[in-house]
């Protein structure tokens, strides 16, 4: 299991980082992800049954590209 530095994008929707509230397009981009992440899960037939914004991770975080990652921690 690799280490995640970032927060989960509940956390990142409430508190944004440097104080500035986060952008539609990178909003966009995270329900883009999420939920190509759900059709993954779906087509490998798949039931997350916790799939949330708190369950999601901000996994790499640069000016052009930030990854999530779907997780279960139950």
């Amino acid at each position: 299991m690799e280490l995640c530095s970032m927060r989960s994008v509940a956390e990142c929707l409430r508190k944004p980082s440097a104080g500035r509230p986060m952008s539609v397009a990178l909003m966009c981009d995270f329900a883009v992800q999420f939920a190509d992440a759900m059709a993954y899960l779906e087509n490998r037939r798949v039931v997350h049954r916790s799939l949330a914004a708190r369950n999601v991770l901000v996994f790499a975080e640069d000016t052009v590209c930030h990854e999530l990652v779907c997780t279960d921690w139950s």
